[in-house]
């Protein structure tokens, strides 16, 4: 076998060899699906908030639980456009805060604290599993649960109101079993965790509890039956029964909101045709307000919270797959009596950042460049010796001079830089999710255009239509023209250059056949269409003058 057939080989088994150790795992990335009456989607979200922040967390899983991941948003007061915090691996289930910093709670009782520059692992509680976090001051509050015996009987605790809506008068169509479990209260603000309340013994089933603080004082909301959740206030060291609510359908899921003037419960029924209900839980009877579904548009409600001055409730569309936004006021006493119920009249749409592209693509592209790279390198390798032929009488080729190898450079990339435009007039990196996945689209379509054109009309011509334009063409190491094969490949490898903006062209200036990465491994050279007199004359062996010159 010959030695360049030997090169040859060596370079295919080590651009397969580059690419099976790239080959990413399988995997899919979930998008936003439907939620119907039999089960979850399964994308789900999170939301919390404080007086100046609102968090979002997006949770994915394409089977179950195993391969979950929670990526966090943020958007503070006055901003209009989300940024991406964090993306961690897991199904978090709960959102709390301590300062600027967010505590995710995840499936089995383990937490962390995220900010912007770290994430740190939280202690376990003393007894029992974490089921919920909730904010106090600068302090964490952590509600733990510990199953007992099915003979023990709850405490007793002393009622300080009882309000209710009208109960429901029909039976309900749910199995809806209940279980005796101890709810313990702890706090953590610096070192560990300690009791922040008496154990609180209740009945219930159905979903977790929840935990909510208003103006510094816990509340826990259970589920006491298919139609019915109480709520319990702290009032000391012992809970008081605040609030019982009672649905006129049956209990799908609910959640207790914090942060406001009083605590806002929301619940959500199996019936699709009722909407969610978000009940203002007072010393009087709660007052219950529907939570208006966007108009014209297939959505459930996707995660609700206190943020930046007002009751915000996030729905998901099941077709457009998108996010809409609706605030409530905190106070709707005042906003009923005008006939608004507090609510914004037109939802918002929550535009997130796109996620970043797909590792796959990322591991692909990675093993394509770097498939690219060994094969210059074996290339060159094998034709060292006409390279140096070459090289030593480069004075006599007429070589394109850089500035207008450049300026024709320019016109064949104007596909490229057409994606860049599209891509940033779209404000496919302000945060728009729809616009930066067609700036992406442009972006893809703009290199795939220039690696088409440059590569066809070479092939045809020898030329690309920026070197018409500037009198240069392409040619093979021995001045004639370039093999088909050589045109190819040459083309084919600006991909290399494509991937770091066409930071490698930098070495046409110090090559000294001024040839790129894919000229050198195809072996071509661009040289003067029509050489100028300088160059003609430059070029000339001086053994072919005449005889009375040379004397």
């Amino acid at each position: 076998m010959s030695r360049g057939r030997r090169l040859k080989l060596g370079a295919a088994v080590a651009c397969l060899v580059c690419a099976a150790t790239l080959v990413p795992p399988t995997g899919i990335r979930a998008d936003i699906t439907s939620i119907s009456g039999s089960g979850a989607a399964a994308t789900q979200f999170l939301a919390h908030g404080s007086g100046d922040r609102f968090w979002l967390a997006r949770v994915e899983s394409a089977d179950g639980a195993a391969g979950a991941h929670t990526t966090i948003f943020v958007r503070g007061a006055g901003e209009g456009r989300w940024k991406e915090l964090r993306r961690l691996d897991g199904r978090a289930t709960a959102l709390a805060h301590r300062g600027t910093r967010l505590a995710l709670l995840f499936e089995g009782g383990g937490w962390l604290l995220v900010s912007d520059e770290a994430v740190a692992t939280g202690r376990q509680v003393p007894s029992g599993t974490l089921v919920d976090v909730a904010t106090r001051g600068e302090a964490l509050l952590g509600l733990s649960k510990v199953p007992l015996p099915p003979a023990a009987t709850p405490q007793k605790a002393s009622v300080t109101t009882r309000a209710a809506t009208a109960p429901a008068t029909t039976s309900s169509s749910v199995d809806f079993p209940v279980t005796p479990y101890r709810l313990l209260l702890f706090g953590i603000e610096s070192g560990d965790w300690s009791a922040a309340a008496a154990p609180l013994d209740v009945v219930a089933g159905g979903r977790e509890p929840s935990l909510a603080v208003v103006d510094h004082v816990p509340y826990v909301a259970v589920a006491t039956g298919p139609r019915a959740v109480e709520v319990y206030r702290q009032n000391g060291h012992g809970w008081d029964r605040h609030a019982a609510v009672h649905l006129g359908g049956d209990l799908r899921e609910f959640a207790l909101l914090g942060g406001g003037a009083v605590p806002v419960l929301l619940t959500q029924e199996w019936d699709a045709g009722r909407p969610a209900l978000l009940h203002w839980v007072r010393n009087a009877s709660p007052q219950a307000v529907p939570v208006e579904a966007p108009p014209d548009a297939r959505a459930y409600v996707a995660a609700a919270a206190v943020a930046i001055g007002k009751v915000r409730v996030l729905f998901a569309t099941l077709e457009e797959m998108k996010l809409l936004e609706r605030s409530y006021d905190l106070l709707p006493a005042a906003a009923a009596a005008s006939g608004t119920s507090g609510a914004a009249p037109v939802p918002a749409q929550v535009v997130l950042p796109a996620p970043p592209l797909s590792p796959l693509v990322m591991v692909w592209a990675r093993a394509l460049v770097t498939a690219a790279l060994l094969f210059t390198i074996v290339a060159s390798v094998g034709r060292r010796r006409q390279m140096q032929e070459t090289m030593q009488a480069a004075h006599q080729l007429p070589l394109a001079p850089p500035g207008r190898r450049l300026m024709a450079g320019l016109i064949d990339a104007l596909p490229v830089f057409a994606g860049v435009a599209v891509c940033v007039r779209g404000g496919g990196w302000a945060g728009d999710a729809p616009l930066e996945q067609a700036g992406l689209l442009a972006l893809v379509a703009g290199a795939l255009l220039y690696l088409l054109h440059t590569t066809a009309t070479e092939v045809a011509t020898g030329r690309t239509l920026g070197k018409l334009c500037f009198g240069l063409r392409v040619v093979g190491l021995d001045g004639g023209r370039a093999r088909p094969g050589a045109l190819l490949a040459r083309n084919l490898l600006r991909v290399i250059d494509l991937s770091v903006a066409f930071f490698p062209l930098i070495l046409v200036l110090y090559s000294p056949l001024r040839q790129r990465a894919g000229d050198v491994a195809a072996g071509t050279l661009v040289v003067l269409n029509k050489p100028t007199a300088e160059q003609s004359g430059a070029g000339k062996d001086k053994s072919q003058e005449p005889a009375d010159a040379r004397d």
